[in-house]
C-alpha cells in the first residue's frame, strides 16, 4: 500500500511538472511569434506633438456637411425621442454583437466578466441616467489611439491609419443607443455602410444585378455599354426581360406577406406586422405611381418593367426611336422567338435595337476616322441603312419583300384588287411609281399605300412621313393600272395613306 501510494504521488507530480513544462513551452512560442510579429510591424516615431496637431485639424473642425431637419421615420416605435428608456434586454442584445476577447480600454475592464456576470441591469441604469441628465462620465471619455502603418512614407501622417480604442461600457451603451436612433430617420438606400439588419442586403443585391447583367452581355455577344434599361424592359416591348434581385427580393417578400393577410392565425398575427412590411417593401421599389390600394406583385413588376422600358425610350443615343416599340406589340415577338432568325441575325438585331451596331461615331467602336468606309459621310446607322451607295441593291431587295409581305397580306381579303409597281404621271410631267393601289369595287374607293422604311428618330416622325407622301401624290394621276382594269377619274377615289415601316 505504502509503496503504491508513493507511486502515484510521484505520477501525480511528474504529470503537474509535465504540465507546467508544456504551457511554458507555449508561453515560449507565442512570445517568439508576438517577436516576430513586432519587428515587422512598422512603428510610428514622429512627435506626439506634431501627431495631436495633424488630427486635431483634421478631426477638430466642425462638420458643415449636416442637414437641419431630418425626415422622421413613420414606423418609428417611440413618440418622443427625449423619453428614450435602455432595457436590460436592449444591454443583451448589444453584448451579443461584441466579442468576449474584445481589446479593453483604459478602465481595464474586459467584456468576458460583463457577460458571465450578466451585468445588463446596472449598464441599463447607468446608461438610462446618463441620458437623462446629459453627461459622460470621465472614464468613459478616455481612450487609447494607437497608429497602424498602411503604405507609403513612414514620415507622412497620412499614411497611418489611427485606431481609437475606448471602455467596453462606452461601447456597448453606444450600440444601444445606434439602435435605437436609427428607428427615427429613413435613411437612402446608398447609405448603408456599417448598418445591421435586413436593408444590408442592398449591396449584396446590386452585386448579383451586376452579375447577372454581366453574364447576359457575355452569353449573348453584346456590347457591355448595351443600356440596363433595355435588359430589364418587357419582352413585348423588345426588351430582354432580364431578373432583377433588387425587384424581385421585395416582391416576393410582399407576395408572402398578402398570403399571411388571408391566413386566420393568431401566431402569426401576434409575431408579424404584415401592413408595416407590405409598406416597407412597396417604399423600397422604384414607383413612380400611387399605390394606396392593394396591389399584387405581378401588377408591381409590370409596372417596374415598363417604367425601365420609358426609361430605356428617354436616352439620347440608344433610345432613339424605342418609343415606337409599343405602337406594334406583336412585331416584337421575335426577341424571345427568335423567329425567322438566326442566332448571330438575332445578335445583331438586339445590336441595331438599342444602336450599339458597331459602326464608327459610336464611342469605342473605332480608332480611325468616323467617315464611312465606302463613302465621305459619316458612318452612322441611319447613313447604313438608309443612304450608303453601297447597300443599295440590298436597299431594294429589302423594299421589295416588305412590299411582297404586304400585298400578301392584304390579298387574303378577296373585295380588294391590289396593283403593284403602279406607273403614275405628275401635273408637271414627272414620273413616279406607286408601290400599292388598293380598290374595293363595292365601296367605289381607292387608297394609295406607299410603305416608307425609315431609321426611327421621334415620336412625330409617323405624321412627318404621311405628309411627306401626301404632297406628292395630290399632284399625281395614275396613268394605267393594268390593261384590261383601266378607270378614269380614279384620283377622285383615292384616299391618301403612309406606312413608316420600323
Amino acid at each position: 500500500m505504502i509503496l503504491r501510494d508513493t507511486l502515484l504521488e510521484q505520477n501525480h507530480s511528474y504529470e503537474q511538472y509535465g504540465m507546467k513544462i508544456n504551457a511554458n513551452k507555449k508561453k515560449i512560442v507565442v512570445g517568439r511569434k508576438l517577436k516576430k510579429i513586432m519587428s515587422r510591424t512598422q512603428q510610428c516615431k514622429l512627435p506626439v506633438s506634431s501627431v495631436y496637431e495633424y488630427y486635431n485639424n483634421l478631426y477638430g473642425v466642425a462638420n458643415n456637411y449636416t442637414l437641419d431637419n431630418y425626415q422622421s421615420s413613420s414606423v418609428s416605435n417611440y413618440s418622443d425621442p427625449d423619453n428614450i428608456i435602455i432595457t436590460p434586454e436592449d444591454i443583451a442584445f448589444a453584448c451579443k454583437g461584441i466579442k468576449v476577447d474584445t481589446a479593453p480600454g483604459e478602465d481595464g475592464v474586459r467584456m468576458k466578466v460583463i457577460k458571465e456576470l450578466r451585468l445588463y441591469k446596472s449598464l441599463s441604469l447607468i446608461a438610462t441616467y446618463m441620458l437623462r441628465w446629459g453627461h459622460v462620465p470621465p472614464c468613459l471619455r478616455r481612450a487609447r489611439t494607437i497608429l497602424i502603418y498602411k503604405d507609403g512614407n513612414p514620415d507622412i501622417l497620412k499614411n497611418w491609419r489611427p485606431i481609437t480604442i475606448y471602455s467596453v461600457l462606452r461601447r456597448i451603451i453606444e450600440r444601444v443607443l445606434d439602435i435605437k436612433l436609427r428607428s427615427y430617420l429613413d435613411l437612402n438606400l446608398n447609405q448603408r455602410g456599417f448598418m445591421s439588419g435586413p436593408d444590408l442586403k442592398v449591396k449584396f443585391l446590386s452585386d448579383i444585378d451586376k452579375l447577372i447583367r454581366s453574364a447576359v452581355k457575355e452569353i449573348i455577344n453584346i456590347p457591355t455599354d448595351t443600356p440596363d434599361a433595355m435588359l430589364y424592359a418587357p419582352r413585348r416591348l423588345r426588351g430582354l426581360g432580364v431578373f432583377k434581385a433588387q425587384w424581385e427580393a421585395y416582391l416576393q417578400h410582399l407576395n408572402i406577406c398578402q398570403r399571411l393577410l388571408h391566413v386566420d392565425n393568431p401566431h402569426v398575427a401576434a409575431t408579424r406586422n404584415l401592413p408595416n412590411e407590405i409598406e416597407h417593401c412597396i417604399k423600397q421599389l422604384p414607383i413612380t405611381f400611387d399605390c394606396s390600394e392593394r396591389i399584387s406583385s405581378q401588377k408591381l413588376r409590370k409596372a417596374l418593367r415598363e417604367d425601365s422600358f420609358h426609361q430605356w425610350s428617354k436616352l439620347k443615343s440608344k433610345g432613339l426611336g424605342v418609343v415606337f416599340y409599343s405602337h406594334w406589340k406583336k412585331g416584337n415577338s421575335w426577341i424571345s422567338t427568335k423567329k425567322g432568325h438566326s442566332s448571330s441575325q438575332w445578335t445583331q438585331a438586339i445590336k441595331m435595337n438599342c444602336n450599339t451596331i458597331p459602326v464608327r461615331t459610336l464611342p469605342g467602336r473605332t480608332l480611325d476616322s468616323t467617315h464611312c468606309r465606302r463613302c465621305d459621310e459619316q458612318e452612322t446607322l441611319p447613313h447604313v441603312l438608309d443612304f450608303c451607295h453601297h447597300g443599295e441593291l440590298l436597299r431594294i431587295n429589302r423594299h421589295n419583300t416588305v412590299r411582297s409581305l404586304i400585298a400578301a397580306s392584304i390579298r387574303q381579303n378577296a373585295s380588294y384588287e391590289v396593283y403593284e409597281e403602279v406607273g403614275c404621271v405628275s401635273s408637271d410631267g414627272s414620273t413616279r411609281r406607286a408601290d400599292f393601289i388598293i380598290i374595293d369595287r363595292q365601296k367605289d374607293k381607292g387608297v394609295i399605300l406607299d410603305p416608307a422604311i425609315r431609321f426611327e428618330m421621334h415620336e412625330q416622325q409617323p405624321q412627318e412621313v404621311c405628309c411627306e407622301k401626301q404632297v406628292i401624290y395630290s399632284i399625281s394621276l395614275v396613268v394605267s393600272i393594268l390593261e384590261h382594269n383601266t378607270t378614269s377619274h380614279i384620283g377622285k377615289f383615292l384616299g391618301l395613306c403612309s406606312v413608316p415601316v420600323a
